[in-house]
């Protein structure tokens, strides 16, 4: 039980760590691809910081949409406006924008539901199948048996190799 509690424990504070940062814009000065994204982190807090620093990389084209945000930004993302939008919870279920292909999820859920709500924001089924990017930070402490992030690893990676066929 001391395990599974300090892997918890090391999980939420690895949600806040500002260490993902250097590494996702070492992964963006590779990729150089935010168009169409929308970009989870754990508060309000963390997203002004990233947004800050995305602003001074360069990318200046985002909105955030945190609790108390006026719709007219997310509607500005959804008529590609904007490129990508930050967010917490506030966008993990109910959203529809057909143009979504990235997700970046500096925060991640330990339910595989949120997980999944949060990637099928850019999972469409149609005419033209479409892969969508999805860039998630794990804690990878190998030493623990019950690490939730190493778990959500595993199961994305099984995930992605799944094809859905009619």
């Amino acid at each position: 039980v001391n395990e599974a509690l300090a892997a918890i424990r090391a999980s939420a504070v690895f949600k806040g760590s500002r260490n993902k940062l250097p590494v996702f814009f070492d992964w963006l000065s590779k990729h150089e691809e935010l168009d169409r994204s929308l970009i989870f982190v754990v508060d309000t807090s963390f997203g002004r910081e990233l947004m800050a620093q995305l602003n001074s990389a360069g990318f200046p084209n985002f909105a955030s949409f945190f609790q108390g945000d006026p719709d007219d930004k997310l509607n500005s993302f959804a008529r590609g406006d904007t490129h990508f939008l930050v967010s917490c919870h506030r966008i993990s279920e109910g959203l529809d924008i057909q143009s979504v292909s990235q997700i970046v999820l500096f925060s991640s859920s330990g339910s595989p539901l949120e997980t999944i709500q949060r990637i099928g924001r850019a999972l469409r089924k149609g005419s033209d199948p479409k892969r969508a990017l999805v860039v998630d930070f794990i804690y990878d402490n190998t030493e623990s048996s019950t690490n939730p992030d190493a778990a959500r690893r595993d199961w994305l990676s099984n995930l992605a190799k799944t094809e859905y066929k009619e």
